[in-house]
């Protein structure tokens, strides 16, 4: 028994010694929830990753025993996040933007982009973001151009990469658009907009760009016509409805009738600006944790603007639109690949009704709070009104 004991004992103190804690610094961000994304060299992770409470000095940990090759932190609603970190050790402290705070260390100068000793591969949903399935570019000798021409991307969003995480190029926040040179980013969060048909892809790595923080853009051209989403069997929206943000297992049912979904949706905002934010989804997921179910529909654009009394197209992929909150009918025409908002007159509320509406407590997680507590911050929504708020 006693030799049991001093096993029990090593074992755990071996673990406590190879534990490594990141840090999250959430003071310039002031994000309503904290996550943290992690993926491997093969496979990426169950998006959103794990949720993270802040320490004592309000820093929000993430704690590990085997480094995982890549980690980014985010607010939980695709609105913010810090990009990709593949460069991080016990210890280190990240801010929003996805630098290390209080990093005294010099940035060193760019280093010329070599020419050519870079296998460089197309990744993305068609071959399930396995790194093992992704496709290879053809290289033209001497020069900092890739290409490569494929039918495999029905309207799937893809990458860049050299064979791993740490190394690839995503689309800005305008996205990317066929026919034309798009300015594309080292690192970059967004995935490029896939295409139906044979396409053809040419990469121009620009020297200096794929260094870390570059301000200097590679560029993606590509040939091929925009995906024509085909009417699913069911929609569902996702976002920033009242008491419901951006839950996958717990969307809004639109009702089909032939290729055209519609229903009504309540939105408030994201909490830290003035807008909130949805998309669309054919399948809910069976917890809040799982993101990897279903097809995305969205903007064209990242956060594309639309009000009530617009009609805008959307596409296969995960971008939001942002809206004003107020309560909508929606409808989704997969006829002409279009959303379009109404203003719900029953979301119309006169404003001293408004004010009397009772007080709804929230914590800065985001989770109902039914005492809530003077002298601490709190989320209070009154009917459609949403604020922060200490209570007295």
């Amino acid at each position: 028994m006693k030799k049991f004991l001093l096993s029990m004992i090593a074992l755990v103190a071996s673990f406590a010694a190879s534990a490594a804690v990141v840090y999250f610094d959430n003071s310039e961000s002031n994000w309503t929830a904290v996550s943290c994304y992690t993926f491997s060299e093969e496979t990426m992770g169950t998006w959103p990753g794990e949720q993270l409470t802040p320490n004592a000095d309000g820093l929000y940990e993430f704690t590990y025993t085997s480094a995982p090759a890549g980690l980014k932190f985010h607010d939980n609603t695709g609105a913010g996040d810090t990009g990709d970190i593949t460069e991080f050790s016990d210890g280190d402290i990240f801010g929003a933007d996805g630098k290390k705070v209080d990093d005294d260390t010099p940035t060193p100068p760019t280093p010329p982009t070599p020419v050519g000793d870079k296998d460089l591969y197309i990744v993305g949903n068609f071959c399930g973001w396995d790194l093992s399935a992704a496709i290879k570019m053809d290289h033209e000798e001497g020069t900092n151009v890739w290409t490569l021409t494929t039918d495999a991307m029905d309207g799937d969003e893809w990458k860049i990469c050299d064979g791993t995480w740490g190394w690839s190029f995503g689309a800005g926040g305008e996205g990317t658009q066929p026919g034309v040179d798009n300015e594309v980013w080292y690192n970059s969060s967004l995935n490029f907009t896939g295409v139906t048909g044979s396409t053809t892809i040419t990469f121009t790595l620009v020297e200096g760009s794929d260094v870390q923080d570059s301000s200097i853009p590679s560029i993606l051209s590509y040939t091929g016509a925009a995906p024509v989403p085909t009417a699913p069997e069911t929609l569902y929206i996702l976002g920033d409805m009242v008491d419901n943000h951006w839950d996958p297992s717990n969307g809004v049912a639109l009702v089909k009738d032939g290729n055209v979904f519609t229903g009504t949706v309540e939105m408030e905002t994201a909490f830290d600006n003035d807008y909130g934010y949805f998309s669309f989804c054919t399948e809910l997921s069976a917890s809040s944790e799982d993101w990897s179910v279903g097809t995305r529909y969205g903007a064209a654009e990242l956060n594309a603007l639309i009000a009530a009394g617009e009609t805008a197209s959307f596409v296969k992929g995960t971008n939001s639109w942002m809206v004003l909150p107020g309560k909508y009918d929606v409808k989704v025409d997969f006829d002409t690949n279009t959303v379009a908002l109404t203003a719900n007159s029953s979301g119309i509320e006169n404003v001293a009704v408004e004010a009397a509406q009772p007080a709804v407590y929230y914590n800065l997680q985001g989770v109902r709070v039914a005492a809530p507590e003077a002298g601490s911050l709190y989320i209070v929504k009154r009917g459609d009104k949403v604020s922060k708020e200490i209570v007295r």
